[in-house]
């Protein structure tokens, strides 16, 4: 088999964009906890242990949510607990995430999954610094259906300069 030149320019091509792709340095953390086929209980709380921070600056946080079409309401009531450490600080945040609209049209995107990402906060975190996050709903029904992953997303916000 012989390669030519266009080949070779078209597979550098093609390896320098995926390079650029792949090399997100602002995400420093990006994990999704499953939760029941049957349904996520009240009582089921996932937990996001993020791991210490290799530069300080200001990080954001973003919940990722995927639901199943078919799910019963228009939002998600949330209870996003989280200590950073080492300094042993606690947070408790009550977020609601808007899933569809008044019309019943979805506002994530996707067709029979549907994927969600909400700002949950900026912070400042030290060189060395970890989060443990706690999520569990907080709806009136025990057993919430149709809602197949949580995530958590870190980002480091670039500085800017004046």
């Amino acid at each position: 088999m012989r390669i030519n030149r266009r080949q070779i320019f078209v597979f550098v091509l093609l390896l320098m964009a995926w390079g650029m792709v792949a090399c997100n340095k602002e995400v420093v953390y990006s994990h999704y906890e499953h939760t029941p086929q049957s349904g996520w209980e009240k009582n089921d709380t996932l937990i996001f242990q993020i791991p210490p921070v290799t530069e300080s600056g200001i990080y954001e946080e973003i919940l990722g949510v995927r639901i199943r079409n078919g799910y019963p309401f228009q939002g998600l009531a949330l209870v996003i607990d989280q200590t950073v450490y080492p300094p042993k600080q606690h947070t408790r945040i009550d977020y609601h995430c808007n899933l569809i609209d008044h019309d019943g049209t979805p506002l994530g995107n996707g067709i029979s999954y549907l994927q969600y990402e909400f700002h949950i906060k900026e912070i400042r975190l030290e060189k060395g610094d970890s989060i443990k996050t706690y999520i569990r709903h907080n709806m009136k029904r025990e057993m919430m259906p149709c809602i197949t992953d949580i995530g958590i997303k870190m980002k480091k916000k670039k500085q800017t300069y004046l």
